[in-house]
């Protein structure tokens, strides 16, 4: 990884490139949201102001533009005097796009509010650790009411010859 440095108000230029762009790519995948809520709304004859919210419309969009933020520092878009290809453009306009649906779902799946939401509890922040293997002495032993892997139909512990 090539670290590339900047500036203070080339950082900001950067943020602010990234954000910017980032928070368009957002807006572009708003406006087909609407259109599909809008669609929606017509068919069960209710209101598309119903359904919508100012509240979470601005959360979008601000996530949109971190994520293109993020995507302007990791492809190092150029800051001062030098041009701007089209190209690193459109990749903002994605990255804001689908940065948003990958962190919204993130945040959907494991954030506090979208885990109650989805009846799934949060991950923890740290996983335990594994369980140790049985001990081969705790395998069925007889009269021991345990099951080993003969009683399991385990291929595991059978020998072939």
């Amino acid at each position: 990884m090539v670290s590339i440095s900047y500036t203070a108000s080339q950082w900001m230029e950067l943020v602010l490139i990234g954000a910017v762009f980032g928070a368009l790519g957002q807006a572009i995948r708003v406006i087909a949201g609407l259109k599909k809520a809008a669609d929606g709304a017509a068919a069960s004859r209710s209101q598309l102001s119903q359904d919508f919210s100012g509240g979470r419309l601005g959360v979008s969009l601000l996530i949109g533009a971190v994520a293109g933020v993020l995507g302007a520092i990791s492809l190092s878009v150029p800051v001062g005097a030098e041009k701007i290809s089209s190209t690193t453009i459109i990749a903002l306009l994605g990255i804001g796009y689908s940065g948003a649906d990958f962190i919204e779902a993130f945040m959907s799946r494991y954030g506090k509010a979208g885990a109650m939401q989805s009846g799934v509890p949060p991950a923890p922040l740290l996983a335990a650790p594994p369980a140790p293997p049985p001990v081969a002495s705790q395998a069925a032993r007889p009269g021991s009411g345990t099951a080993g892997p003969e009683a399991t139909g385990s291929d595991a512990s059978r020998t072939v010859g």
